[in-house]
C-alpha cells in the first residue's frame, strides 16, 4: 500500500465520515454520549486501522463515507479503484 497516498485517503476519508455522519446522524448508530464527529473519528480509526492490516477485509461500497471520500479524490466509487488508487495488490 502506497503510504503517502493512504495519508491523503485517510484525513479525506475523516472529513467525509464527519460528514456524512452530520449530515445524516439518522443512518449511524453513535455511541451514547458521543457527538456525531466523535463517533465519525470513532468509526473512521477503526475503518483505516483494518484497511491497511486487512483491505479485504472491509466493506466499501454501501458506505456515504466512502463514497464522498472517492468523489473527493476523483477516483470511481468502486472496490477496484479504492485498491488501485491505494496500489494495494489485488488478491
Amino acid at each position: 500500500m502506497n503510504q503517502e497516498k493512504f495519508q491523503v485517503f485517510s484525513e479525506t476519508y475523516r472529513r467525509c465520515l464527519r460528514e456524512a455522519i452530520e449530515a445524516h446522524p439518522e443512518k449511524y448508530l453513535i455511541p451514547r454520549g458521543m457527538t456525531p464527529a466523535q463517533g465519525a473519528e470513532l468509526t473512521a480509526n477503526k475503518i483505516l486501522t483494518t484497511m491497511q492490516a486487512k483491505p479485504l477485509g472491509v466493506n466499501y461500497l454501501n458506505s456515504d463515507g466512502f463514497k464522498r471520500t472517492c468523489k473527493a479524490l476523483g477516483i470511481k466509487y468502486t472496490v477496484t479503484s479504492i485498491f488501485e488508487y491505494l496500489d494495494i495488490p489485488k488478491k
